[in-house]
């Protein structure tokens, strides 16, 4: 990107929004559905599995991956950030692809 902000913040914000934000508005809007109405969520070619190395992309396609543990997977990104260990921990130099996966 563009953005001359530190890593570490552009993690953080970028999460923020595009995944803890998505998760907040999913659940706002569940108890406003119909009976079998839905909700779709539309996200974005940059959070392919394949920007993951192996071992997370097989915690993220886990069948058994809760909300929380979902949860505790995006923040594991975001403190990784701001440790300086992101991308020895398998995760990618992109805080939007992650959001995103």
């Amino acid at each position: 990107t563009d953005s001359t902000a530190p890593f570490s913040e552009q993690a953080s914000v970028t999460v923020a929004n595009n995944f803890t934000g998505t998760l907040r508005i999913t659940k706002a809007l569940f108890p406003l559905i119909r009976p079998h109405g839905r909700v779709v969520n539309v996200s974005s070619t940059s959070g392919r599995l394949g920007i993951l190395q192996e071992h997370l992309q097989k915690k993220f396609t886990d069948p058994n991956l809760t909300e929380e543990g979902l949860v505790t997977l995006m923040n594991q990104f975001v403190k990784d950030v701001h440790d300086g260990h992101h991308t020895e921990r398998g995760w990618p130099n992109t805080a939007y692809g992650t959001s995103k996966v």
